[in-house]
């Protein structure tokens, strides 16, 4: 969970920095999400002006919910693959070792 906020506040930042770039503000990232999560066109603030408080908040949960989740579901999704590979590779140094310990076995019998 914290990789995925941590990652999360990464590509807000990398967002941020786009924005200024283009010649938006540095809060537009956080402007905007707002917009799709409310289903606007546009950002309509509540009370406040066209970056006002209000949108800057709804943004910055709605990026935070998100990354803690992505964040979750990739480390589920790593665990699995993880689970997958050691019993892959299980699977195939099991005929090997067999064969080793076949010749270690025949060697102490002689």
């Amino acid at each position: 969970m914290l990789s995925g906020l941590f990652a999360g506040f990464a590509f807000l930042v990398a967002n941020m920095g786009w924005a200024v770039y283009g010649g938006k503000p540095a809060v537009a990232p956080l402007i905007d999400i707002p917009t799709i999560f409310n289903n606007q066109a546009a950002p309509k603030p509540i009370e406040a002006g066209p970056f006002g408080p209000d949108n800057v908040v709804v943004g910055l949960v709605t990026h935070i919910t998100l990354s803690m989740l992505f964040g979750i579901a990739f480390a589920l999704l790593a665990a699995m693959l993880l689970i997958l590979i050691r019993a892959d590779v299980a699977r195939s140094l099991m005929p090997r070792l067999a064969g080793i310990l076949g010749h270690v076995r025949r060697d102490a019998a002689t």
